[in-house]
């Protein structure tokens, strides 16, 4: 769920919420979107703690020029697992969030940090640091890569078609998602075959 831009009181307020609804079992994440400064997130991770609300990760606490100092002082503070990286670019920057700003979780996005090679390099990095991985939407091609690794958590994916409709309406057969899982397509590269008549509607001609 997200926070990060009404108080901290307000927000710690809608996560105690959460876990009333959800019961003991209904898994909660907790996103910032580098909303905080270091201190203020050690207040909210401490205070979740505190409350035993039993919060499965925070994501992107702090903003983003206090990464590095800001989230090794965070992980000092909480044991609420750290989940950071979907906006990294390169190899190098993720290799000094693992080996220096206390990340539990690197939550990595292919589209952005060079492509699967590169994604696949970092997570091997991770792995031997005990850095666990996510990936950050793109959940048709986030399947290969978390069923690849086997120190990779979950697929994010929106079940609200009307968000990213053309995730649903652009791959001929997505697959088959039952019971919280999601199937690994099996056909060559990707698995996904694209709707033609959705490419024509889309087609910008220059």
């Amino acid at each position: 769920m997200k926070v990060g831009r009404a108080t901290l009181e307000e927000d710690f307020e809608r996560v105690r919420a959460a876990r009333k609804a959800g019961g003991k079992d209904f898994v909660i994440t907790v996103d910032a979107n580098q909303g905080w400064h270091p201190l203020d997130a050690v207040k909210f991770c401490v205070a979740m703690e505190k409350a035993d609300l039993g919060v499965r990760w925070m994501e992107e606490p702090v903003k983003w020029y206090d990464q590095t100092d800001g989230l090794m002082l965070l992980a000092t503070k909480t044991s609420i697992p750290i989940n950071v990286g979907q906006g990294e670019i390169t190899g190098r920057a993720c290799r000094d969030l693992i080996t220096k700003g206390g990340v539990s979780i690197l939550n990595l996005d292919v589209t952005l940090c060079g492509g699967i090679t590169e994604w696949q390099r970092v997570a091997d990095m991770a792995r031997f640091m005990n850095v666990e991985m996510a990936h950050h939407e793109e959940p048709q091609v986030a399947i290969h890569l978390m069923a690849a690794n086997p120190h990779a958590l979950f697929v994010e994916i929106f079940a609200n078609r009307q968000r990213d409709p053309l995730l649903w309406e652009l791959p001929e057969g997505f697959p088959d998602i039952r019971d919280g899982y999601m199937a690994v397509p099996q056909a060559p590269g990707l698995g996904i075959r694209l709707r033609p008549e959705v490419i024509e509607r889309y087609r910008v001609d220059v």
